[in-house]
C-alpha cells in the first residue's frame, strides 16, 4: 500500500511506469489496473502503453512490443508469444472474466466527500473482496495507491482484516 496526498506522484511511478516494467520483466504475467473512475484508469493505461511503446523502452526490452492488433485503452496485450496485457476499468467496472498476476488500485475514491459516504466505502470494499480479488492469480501480488480521506476506508478494512500481510508506504504532505 502507498499513501500518498494528492497529486505527489504515486500515480506516475505506481499505475504508469511499474505496470510498464512489469510486463517487460513478466511478459506472460497481465496486469489490471483500476481506479474510481473508468476515463482514470484508462489514462494511465495510455500512458503505460506510451512507456512500452517508447524507444527508450525498446532500447533497454528489445524483446517486449505492443500487439498492434490489441491496443484499445481499456485492454491491450503484448505481441505474441508473450501473454502479457494490461487491463483497466473503473472500481466496480467490468473485469471479470479476466485474470491476472499484478493487481492495481489507484485511489479507489475520487475525494473526501465520497470517502465520508459509508454507502460508498461498502460498495469499494464488496468490489474489492467480490470481484477484484478474485481476480488475482494465486501468488499474485496487489498495489494500493491511495489517499487516506478516512479510516474506514478500502485500506483501514484491509489493514484490519488482514494485519501483517501488507507492506505500507506512508508519504506524508
Amino acid at each position: 500500500m502507498i499513501f500518498a496526498p494528492p497529486q505527489h506522484g504515486k500515480s506516475e511511478l505506481a499505475s504508469v511506469r511499474f505496470p510498464a516494467y512489469w510486463l517487460a520483466r513478466r511478459p506472460d504475467d497481465p496486469v489490471i489496473v483500476t481506479s474510481y473512475a473508468a476515463s482514470l484508469a484508462y489514462s494511465k493505461s495510455r500512458q503505460a502503453r506510451q512507456v512500452v511503446e517508447g524507444d527508450e523502452f525498446r532500447d533497454v526490452f528489445p524483446s517486449i512490443a505492443t500487439n498492434r492488433e490489441s491496443r484499445a485503452v481499456d485492454h491491450w496485450e503484448l505481441e505474441p508469444p508473450k501473454r502479457g496485457a494490461l487491463l483497466a476499468a473503473g472500481v466496480g467496472g467490468p473485469i471479470t472474466g479476466h485474470g491476472a498476476m499484478l493487481g492495481i488500485i489507484d485511489d479507489p475514491v475520487e475525494n473526501w466527500e465520497q470517502a465520508q459516504s459509508e454507502t460508498y466505502r461498502n460498495r469499494a470494499w464488496d468490489w474489492y473482496r467480490g470481484t477484484f480479488r478474485t481476480r488475482i492469480w494465486e501468488d499474485g501480488a496487489i498495489v494500493l495507491i491511495m489517499t487516506r480521506w478516512h479510516e474506514d476506508d478500502l485500506a483501514g478494512r484491509l489493514l484490519a482484516r488482514d494485519e501483517g500481510e501488507w507492506t505500507v508506504l506512508r508519504l506524508p504532505a
